[in-house]
C-alpha cells in the first residue's frame, strides 16, 4: 500500500509533532499531518496511506467508524506506529485498551492510568539487533524521562527497553541503582500490515536527552517551524517510520 504517511497528534507542526514531522521532511518522508485538535474521520482516511501514526492523539478524536476504518487499511497493508505520551496508550487520556486498535499494536495496553514519569536516571537499552536499529551505537546509550507501562505480546518482539535507576552517592562515588525496566520499543504485524509501537515520546519532556543523541546536530523544518536535534535521534525515528511504511 502506498501514498503519503498520515501523522496524527502531537498538536501543531510548529509545536511538538515539528520534531517527528522536521525529521520526517528531512528523510523524503512525505505526510499529511492532522493537528490535535482535530477530529479523525473516515473522510481523511479515504487516501491510500503508506502508514499511520498516532502520537498523543486521544482516542476519543476519532469519530464513529475511523477507527474501523485504521484497522481496515492496517489489515490491506497499510504501517500502524503508535508513539507514547499523555494522551496515547491508555495515559491520562489516551484510553486506546478498548478501542479497535488495540487488537492491532504489538503490546498489551493497561485500563488504568500508565504513565511513569521519572526523574532519575532512564537509560536505553537494545534487546536485539534489528533493521530499524542499525548503525546506533547502544554503548553509549541515550536517557529518556518517561512512557507508558505495557506488556509486549506473545507474538511481537521487543527491541528496546528502559532501564530506569536510582543514584545514590556514597563517599564522593555515585552509584545507580536499577529500578525496574519496561519495554520501550516493540514491533509486530497485523495481517498485511507492520506495527509498531514507541512506549516513550519523541518530543520534550518524555524525550529526554534522545532529542540531543548524535553529533553532528541536524536542523530539520516543518511547516513554519525549526528544530534541531541530534543525528542518531534523526536516525531512529527515520529507520523506524521508514520500516513502519516499508519506505
Amino acid at each position: 500500500m502506498g501514498g503519503k504517511i498520515l501523522y496524527i497528534g502531537d498538536d501543531s507542526l510548529q509545536g511538538a509533532a515539528g520534531y517527528v514531522g522536521g525529521v520526517m521532511n528531512a528523510g523524503g518522508l512525505p505526510f499529511d499531518h492532522l493537528n490535535s485538535a482535530d477530529t479523525v474521520d473516515t473522510a481523511r482516511l479515504g487516501l491510500p496511506r503508506a502508514a499511520i501514526i498516532i502520537s498523543d492523539y486521544p482516542a476519543a478524536g476519532f469519530a464513529p467508524g475511523a477507527m474501523e476504518a485504521v484497522a481496515e487499511a492496517v489489515r490491506a497493508g497499510c504501517g500502524l506506529l503508535m508513539i507514547g505520551g499523555w494522551a496515547s496508550f491508555h495515559g491520562l487520556s489516551g484510553r486506546y485498551d478498548a478501542t479497535p486498535l488495540a487488537e492491532l499494536l504489538p503490546v498489551q495496553i493497561e485500563s488504568q492510568d500508565d504513565r511513569i514519569n521519572w526523574p532519575h536516571v532512564c537509560l536505553v537499552s537494545k534487546e536485539r539487533d534489528y533493521e530499524i536499529l542499525d548503525g546506533l551505537p547502544f554503548g553509549a546509550p541515550p536517557s529518556i524521562g518517561g512512557l507508558n507501562r505495557v506488556k509486549v505480546k506473545p507474538d511481537a518482539m521487543a527491541l528496546l527497553s528502559a532501564r530506569f535507576f536510582r543514584p545514590r552517592a556514597a563517599g564522593g562515588t555515585w552509584t545507580l541503582d536499577p529500578v525496574e525496566e519496561h519495554p520501550l520499543l516493540a514491533v509486530g504485524s497485523h495481517q498485511a500490515g507492520r506495527t509498531a509501537c514507541y512506549m516513550s515520546d519523541f518530543a520534550p519532556h518524555w524525550c529526554g536527552g534522545l532529542v540531543d543523541w548524535g553529533m553532528p546536530r541536524v536542523t530539520c523544518h516543518a511547516g513554519a517551524g525549526t528544530v534541531e536535534v541530534g543525528s542518531l535521534y534523526a536516525r531512529l525515528v527515520t529507520q523506524l517510520v521508514r520500516w513502519v511504511a516499508r519506505a
